[in-house]
Order: structure tokens, then sequence, then C-alpha cells
């Protein structure tokens, strides 16, 4: 068991189910499946929803759900504490491109001295801003995987594996998505051919995919890290269905993922699903291991 898995497990085990769990969810499948997760373990979840990011769905799974628009911190914080909120988790991404002169941010008093403090709106920045105002006032932020432990991504997924041609493009991958990371810019690169032919941006990845697909055709590969200072609570990578429906309409063959660090939402289903498309999905430790990997 790793350390990630070993402190995610120790979390889990010291939650009292008398107490709700908080959710502050964004888009995407993920805010659900941690909150069915939560439900099956015995928990309430109270779930704070984004207008116009958050699926409707969150309403009938949690015990109580407030609607808020981005920015508004000191409203989430208030209703978290008189739902006697202890511990508060992150799932799901904000539409980063939305967010550029949109009417569903609505920054308050405690979200604009989150951003004086960090001095920065970049992703990393602003969610350990935000983590750090919720501990401030007594939460404890803890990581989505705590609930969604079968879902962490480790090993072979898929009956295929990578082709060789495919592992030698992986790695090329693996180091300019690390680069990526590092300045911020987003989680995915795309390879063909061990050219670089797509990289995510503030487009998101399924739409990085999608572009792959337009300029190259068909036999890409994918491969989505974690950002190598990013704060494991707060945004684990994460892919799910619409991510593979992004694979197949751009020809895209195989996924790469880090162990341990990347979230499959719903992993049967993704498995039979990638296995019908034909395509290999592998979580590796470093690109150090997708080199041994083909040497067997």
């Amino acid at each position: 068991m790793t350390e990630l898995l070993a402190v995610n497990s120790q979390v889990f085990s010291q939650l009292d189910r008398k107490v709700p769990i908080g959710l502050i969810a964004g888009n995407g499948n993920l805010p659900i499946e941690f909150a069915r997760s939560a439900v099956k373990d015995g928990f309430q979840v109270c779930v704070v929803a984004h207008v116009n990011e958050s699926e409707q769905s969150l309403q009938s799974i949690a015990s109580e759900c407030l609607w808020i628009h981005v920015g508004q911190l000191n409203r989430m914080i208030g209703w978290l504490k008189r739902h006697q909120v202890q511990q508060v988790a992150f799932a799901g991404g904000i539409s980063r491109v939305s967010l550029f002169g949109s009417a569903k941010v609505k920054l308050d008093w405690r979200a604009l001295k989150v951003i004086a403090r960090t001095g920065s709106i970049r992703d990393d920045a602003i969610l350990r801003g935000i983590s750090g105002e919720l501990e401030s006032v007594g939460f404890q932020v803890i990581s989505a995987a705590v609930f969604l432990r079968e879902s962490i991504a480790s090993g072979q997924i898929t009956r295929r594996k990578l082709t060789a041609s495919e592992r030698n493009d992986a790695v090329v991958g693996w180091r300019a998505a690390h680069a990526i990371g590092l300045l911020d810019i987003g989680q995915t690169v795309v390879v063909k051919d061990s050219v670089i032919v797509a990289v995510e941006a503030v487009e998101g990845t399924d739409e990085a995919i999608l572009r792959a697909g337009r300029l190259v055709g068909p036999g890409s590969i994918v491969v989505k890290l974690a950002k190598p200072q990013q704060d494991m609570r707060l945004d684990m990578p994460a892919v799910g269905e619409k991510t593979l429906a992004a694979m197949a309409q751009a020809g895209a063959k195989a996924l790469v993922l880090e162990e341990q660090r990347a979230i499959i939402i719903d992993p049967e289903r993704v498995r039979r699903t990638a296995d019908d498309q034909g395509v290999a999905i592998q979580a590796f430790a470093s690109a150090e291991a997708l080199t041994v990997s083909g040497l067997g």
C-alpha cells in the first residue's frame, strides 16, 4: 500500500458517520461518484454545487445542497458551518474558459482576500488558497480519494497493454506533461509518432484530445498526470467515459495515467468501454517504469 493510500485509509477510519461530509462540487461526474460512495458508506453529504457547472442530479443524492456562483466563498463557509460539517472534500473542476468575464463569477470579500493573499488566479494557487481559508476556520480538508478508494488508477486497467510504439510515445508525453504541470498549464498531453500534437490548457482534457484528432487523425496516445506540485487532496486527475468518448472521436488508442495519482470514474464501466473500443489504459509510477515495462 502506497503512502497516499495509507493516509486516505487512516482518514476514513477516523471519520464519524454522525457528522455530515462537505463536498465542494465542480463539473463532471466525479462529484456524483464521490457523493454516491459516501452515502453508500453510511455518511450524509452536504453539497456546495456551482451554478452552470455542477450536475443537477447531485441534489437527489445530497442530504443538503447549496447552489452558489463561483467566488461566493463566505456564503459557502457559513452554510457548511450551519450544517455542522467538519470535513470537506473537493471534486470536479470549474471550467477555466467560462471564468473570463463570466456572470458566473461573483467574488465576495472572502474570495477577494484569498486572491490577494495568493497573488494569483492559477488553478493550484486558488485551490490552495481556498483550502487554507477553510482550514483557518476549523474545517479539515480531505481527499476525494478517501471515498473513492476503488477508483484509484493502478497497473494495467484494460485487457490490452500498450504496444512498444505506444510506450515510446507515452514516455515523450510523460516528460511533456510533467513540464506543463510544473508551469500549472494543464495535466494532459497527446502524442503521435513521438510528436506532441496537443497540450491541455484552459479548454480541458477532452477538448485537447479532440483537437489532436482534428490535427493528426487516429493513432495518438493520451497522457494525463498530476502536476508535480499538486496538493492531491484538492485536484486529483480524473478520467471517465467522457474521456473515452473524446478518445473514440479522435481515434486515440491508449491512455496513460500515473500510478495511485489519478481517479477513474466508474472504473468497471470504463474498463468495459475501453475494451470494446480496443483502447489500452495503464498506470505507471514514472517514465522510467514505462520504459522498463517494455523490456519484459
